[in-house]
């Protein structure tokens, strides 16, 4: 059974640290392989390599001619044609130029390209002659010509494994020959919104009763990332028998399972003993952060994550985003934790301090400063929505200037 004094010492910890022990219980979930049209976002499970030399031959990274360098100051050269896109050019003729375009592929023979634009072509059309200025100062070996394979070779190592596949990985996917990809699959989550109070959304809600917000909004958070998929999001009430019931089921078909609500010290807060009775492992609960000090952080029989979150609005989003998409990540395979913090200046630095972790409220000024919220408490849902994310401000210290930001979006 779960022992709290074993995960009460978290709460002299920095809560990177406590999470850092949860996810290195963790494993990644499995791969498949998909199309490449369905891998932005996903999660890559391979090792990319380059199928050939990048670039596959010599190209022209200019619009222009292709000389010998002797050749250019003899006056006007006869043209030999152009070189056409996606075809093997025939050897450039001593005496002669030859017309490139960017990305072409530069015929033997060629030692540089002249820039178009420092040419003289009133000829071309009339004589087929092109005349090279003696001053040109492209006249030196292997101007504007990319070499084959200066990019990458073939067979090296394009990406690795572990990243969230973004347009620039599709584009050299693509190039590579990957018309599928093998990816991680994407973690199955279950959110389990507890309280006898919740109501649904658009429901008549009385004065003692609340809309549930938790539910949208964590769907809203993890819709942002494509390696999630929220199998389920069920309500449930505060009976013991109830939430096992459903705790139990969720274990079996998830990949993670998340909690709002029920983890703190109330005589029905039934999560932390249901989890003990499940054979879930807490690895801490309780950490010095405000809000969200009754997080909780464990692992199943089975290897899922599990997440305790406070029930009021403002800590479920904010410990989730700040603390719970790391534990998720590692689930997915990624490398690294994927919620990244910026720096940015507070406008409105004040003299407050806690002697716990402090997520403040903020809302955007431009693209590096922000100004603190003001704010009722982590139930203060009009604060929460004047908000554009947090800063974290030290423990037992007073903000900095510049503080660690995170946005609602990424």
């Amino acid at each position: 059974m779960h022992d709290p004094s074993s995960t009460l010492r978290h709460r002299a910890q920095h809560p990177d640290l406590a999470c850092a022990e949860l996810t290195d219980t963790l494993g990644a979930v499995g791969t498949e392989t998909i199309s490449l049209a369905e891998a932005s976002g996903r999660v890559l499970a391979e090792q990319v390599f380059a199928d050939r030399d990048s670039p596959p031959c010599d190209v022209s990274s200019m619009d222009g001619y292709g000389v010998r360098i002797a050749d250019a100051n003899m006056g006007p050269l006869p043209v030999s044609g152009e070189v056409l896109m996606g075809e093997r050019p025939t050897e450039l003729p001593p005496g002669h130029a030859v017309k490139v375009f960017t990305g072409g592929p530069v015929p033997t023979g060629v030692e540089c390209i002249v820039r178009r634009e420092l040419t003289d072509e009133r000829a071309v059309s009339r004589d087929g002659v092109v005349t090279i200025p003696a001053d040109a100062d492209d006249l030196y070996p292997g101007a504007y010509i990319r070499r084959k394979g200066e990019n990458i070779k073939r067979g090296a190592a394009v990406i690795d494994p572990g990243v969230a596949i973004s347009p620039a990985h599709v584009s050299a996917l693509a190039a590579f020959g990957y018309d599928t990809v093998r990816v991680f699959k994407r973690v199955r989550v279950t959110l389990l919104i507890t309280g006898n109070e919740l109501r649904d959304t658009g429901v008549s809600s009385s004065e003692f009763t609340i809309r549930d917000s938790n539910g949208p909004a964590l769907c809203a958070l993890f819709a942002q990332r494509p390696w999630i998929d929220v199998i389920a999001c069920d309500r449930v009430t505060d009976e013991r028998s109830v939430l096992l019931n459903k705790a139990d089921g969720a274990l079996r078909t998830s990949d993670a399972v998340v909690f709002t609500g029920g983890v703190s010290m109330g005589d029905h807060d039934y999560v932390p003993g249901v989890l003990d009775e499940l054979g879930v492992r807490t690895i801490f609960h309780t950490l010095p952060i405000r809000p969200g000090k009754p997080l909780l952080g464990a692992v199943g029989a089975e290897g899922q994550a599990v997440l305790g979150l406070p029930g009021n609005p403002a800590s479920a989003l904010t410990t989730m985003l700040r603390l719970g998409m790391g534990v998720l990540a590692k689930r997915a395979g990624l490398t690294g934790n994927p919620v990244q913090p910026r720096s940015v200046r507070i406008a409105n630095a004040d003299e407050k301090q806690l002697h716990l972790w402090w997520f403040r409220p903020v809302r955007r000024r431009d693209a590096n400063a922000v100004e603190l919220v003001s704010t009722n408490g982590s139930g203060d849902l009009a604060a929460l929505a004047n908000s554009d994310g947090f800063v974290q401000q030290a423990q037992g210290k007073t903000i900095e200037h510049t503080s660690e930001y995170w946005g609602w979006t990424p």
